[in-house]
């Protein structure tokens, strides 16, 4: 009569693991996304994949991607909701929700912009 359970239990807990295992894989593709991302929006690296071909962000991670800020400096937002189903001993899904953060600067662009805007303003931006 305990062995049943036993099972049931076994079966579970390596749910659970791959579980974890997905969303830790999930996690470092955002990773990986994020860095594509603020290498195209700087426009200073290129990803590539292992046949040579170039990488997007979203060849690498199926999550949301969203940026916002100026052209010099954006800050880079993934998200993503991975979820564990429900079964066997199980009788709710659990769900974790997984979210990063990149800043993406262009410091060229941006030593540009500052030596622009303190020229602009000694000349009173008439020139």
């Amino acid at each position: 009569m305990v062995l049943p359970f036993v099972i049931l239990a076994v079966i579970t807990t390596v749910q659970i693991i791959l579980f974890f295992y997905e969303s830790s894989v999930s996690e470092s593709h955002m990773h990986v996304a994020l860095r594509c991302e603020a290498g195209l929006v700087t426009e200073k690296i290129t990803s590539y994949a292992e046949d040579g071909t170039v990488l997007s962000p979203e060849d690498i991670w199926d999550g949301s991607l969203t940026s916002s800020g100026a052209v010099t400096a954006k800050r880079l937002r993934g998200a993503k909701e991975v979820t564990l189903g429900s079964g066997l001993l199980l009788s709710h899904p659990g769900s974790r929700s997984l979210s990063g953060e990149l800043r993406a600067v262009d410091p060229v662009r941006m030593i540009r912009l500052r030596q622009l805007n303190g020229y602009l303003s000694e000349t009173g931006g008439n020139e």
